[in-house]
């Protein structure tokens, strides 16, 4: 039976569900495992996964588990639960006021909210407390500091709300650019994050991610060995090289003329100057 993917868990709490409807950790458990598109058939009617969720809230409008993972459902600007009518950022709010220690939910939250411009600050207020965008991403570290995401999400954009070249976790002060690095230590394999601190180093720099150091075109390196057709990273390592260099490239030896014509190869309107011409 390929019903549910086989999922014979599911199944069965389908049927506890269908004995006794008022069970809501059964309703928890097919919202959580509902796949995108499936539905759930009780009494002769069809529930989404948020649907199961809602029910849950009917029947315990304080169960915190269900309030944070509600939250990432995006698809719809509101939600009607017991009668009342939630945005994305209001049901954050709620899950946390319930249990403020879910990095996943601070991050959502954060997620919800616009960047500053100038002295306008989007905040929220959660149990008393305002927060703004930063603020929260640096919530979501603190309850989880094995976050990448959150780390990532916190380099671009917890800089813009204040006046200062770090923010402050735990006691401890980061940089954007440390940030990242502790972003890079959990989800080394994260692309925008080596382009990122890549774009925050001086050629003659370098950063220390899970105590190894790394060098601008090291870093640009790790970007091509993640997407070996960015034009930009190819001509960036052509452009760290001498002539006479020669560089590896998922096991490949590239000289800088051939980090140029592998540019060149994928964007056929670019100019590298001179790099042709040079005896």
């Amino acid at each position: 039976d390929d019903e549910y993917g086989g999922n014979s868990e599911l199944k069965s709490a389908i049927e506890d569900i269908n004995a006794d409807p008022t069970n809501h950790y059964r309703w928890y458990y097919v919202g959580k495992h509902l796949l995108s598109g499936e539905t759930a058939s009780v009494n002769n009617v069809k529930y989404t996964a948020r649907q199961c969720l809602m029910k849950v809230l009917e029947i315990d409008p304080n169960y915190d588990d269900a309030w944070h993972y509600i939250c990432t459902f995006v698809d719809k600007p509101t939600l009607m639960i017991n009668g009342k009518e939630y945005t994305h950022a209001q049901c954050c709010i709620k899950a946390l006021e319930i249990d403020s220690d879910t990095p996943e939910t601070w991050s959502c939250l954060a997620d919800t909210l616009a960047n500053t411009v100038g002295n306008v600050k989007d905040t929220v207020t959660v149990s008393g407390k305002v927060y703004t965008k930063a603020e929260c991403y640096i919530k979501a570290v603190e309850c989880d500091s094995y976050n990448g995401e959150a780390w990532y999400k916190l380099s671009v954009h917890g800089f813009w709300d204040i006046d200062s070249t770090s923010v402050s976790v735990d006691g401890n002060l980061y940089t954007e650019r440390e940030c990242v690095a502790k972003c890079l230590e959990v989800c080394d394999n994260n692309r925008d994050a080596w382009v990122r601190v890549t774009g925050l180093m001086q050629a003659n720099e370098t950063v220390t991610i899970d105590g190894e150091d790394f060098t601008r075109q090291q870093c640009t390196i790790k970007i091509l060995e993640l997407n070996d057709e960015d034009t930009l990273s190819w001509r960036d390592l052509a452009d760290s090289m001498q002539d006479g260099d020669t560089v590896i490239v998922d096991d490949v030896q590239y000289t800088r003329e051939k980090c140029y014509k592998r540019a060149d190869g994928i964007d056929d309107d670019y100019d590298y100057g001179d790099e042709e011409d040079e005896d």
